[in-house]
């Protein structure tokens, strides 16, 4: 089987930003049609009568969003059996943007990050003001410095543990500086 790769000519800047980052959605469409009882007129004809006609739409989560969210819940509690203080710091009800939490259940520390942000609710306020494509770079980046900040489980001396951090890091790739 040949691979067939499908490149969108229409799709802006801005619409690829936008598939690269945030997850799909799926929208599902119900339309249902009721046929009304014939009018008899006085002078005995038979009108027919208009239909009714309802449409109702739904924008559900897609499949990979769905495997994402169960992946994330599994994280969830093994995390939760190995920190049991967790609970006690997040705030369910907290206002989240739904970029945000997309892209919370599609990183691999996603955990992590929802405890980040328990523990600093003025970065969760400041996500919620971003434009959604940027909350969700934004969730990215907070991941990624979470990541670089982790000290080893297993038993490492400190100086060996900056040495090993500061080799990635000079690897890792820079961001282009806004002017």
């Amino acid at each position: 089987m040949r691979r067939l790769k499908v490149e969108g000519t229409t799709d802006n800047e801005f619409d690829q930003a936008c598939a690269e980052v945030l997850q799909p959605y799926v929208q599902r469409e119900l339309t249902v049609t009721v046929s009304a009882q014939p009018q008899v007129r006085a002078d005995g004809a038979i009108e027919r009568a208009e239909p009714t006609v309802e449409t109702t739409s739904v924008v559900t989560p897609g499949r990979e969003l769905q495997e994402n969210a169960r992946a994330y819940s599994k994280r969830l509690e093994e995390y939760k059996a190995g920190h049991p203080q967790f609970a006690q710091y997040g705030d369910p009800n907290a206002p989240i943007s739904i970029a945000v939490r997309d892209e919370i259940l599609r990183m691999p520390n996603g955990v992590e990050i929802t405890e980040f942000l328990a523990f600093c609710p003025d970065v969760c306020e400041a996500l919620n003001k971003l434009h959604p494509l940027v909350a969700a770079r934004r969730v990215q980046e907070i991941s990624d410095d979470l990541d670089w900040g982790r000290v080893p489980e297993e038993r490492v001396d400190f100086a060996t543990w900056r040495d090993e951090r500061n080799r990635q890091e000079a690897s890792r790739p820079h961001k282009p500086r806004k002017r």
